[in-house]
């Protein structure tokens, strides 16, 4: 008696070949999808720390002249972020809303708009009326004090 070998027939070898093939395929579009969703995160951290520096720096002004100077800075990783502010005066006396225009490069502007409570940035002429029209229209609150 003759025993005979078992061996892989060529289509077993190529169903075998491809379905190895699928599998190396879904293996390496998953961890591209993590390398991007890695590199999106460092971006989306960087661009934080941007911001909160520019919002630092807008916070840390005295007058409305240090808010509007020296609009650019370097960033860490390369390159410049700039921006510039616009303040606008409410009806409150010293409370002012202030919106950042960030220009991160390459076309990409971002705008942050805050409400800040900042009496040394009032224009005196405009406080006084504001706070007079407050005292006239509310004589008995805490504002006849200031």
């Amino acid at each position: 008696m003759t025993q005979m070998r078992r061996s892989f027939t060529l289509i077993e070898v190529i169903i075998s070949l491809g379905i190895f093939a699928l599998f190396a395929v879904a293996l390496l579009s998953a961890v591209t999808t993590v390398q991007q969703a890695l590199i999106d995160t460092r971006e989306s951290s960087d661009r934080g720390e941007a911001k909160r520096y520019v919002l630092r720096r807008a916070l840390a002004a005295t007058s409305y002249d240090d808010l509007s100077a020296n609009t650019s800075a370097p960033l860490p990783e390369g390159g410049n972020v700039s921006w510039t502010t616009a303040l606008e005066e409410t009806d409150i006396p010293d409370l002012h809303r202030l919106t950042l225009s960030i220009d991160w490069g390459n076309d990409e502007t971002e705008e942050v708009s805050i409400w800040v409570y900042r009496p040394e940035w009032s224009d005196p002429s405009s406080r006084s009326n504001l706070l007079q029209t407050l005292r006239t229209e509310f004589p008995q609150s805490r504002l006849s004090t200031f």
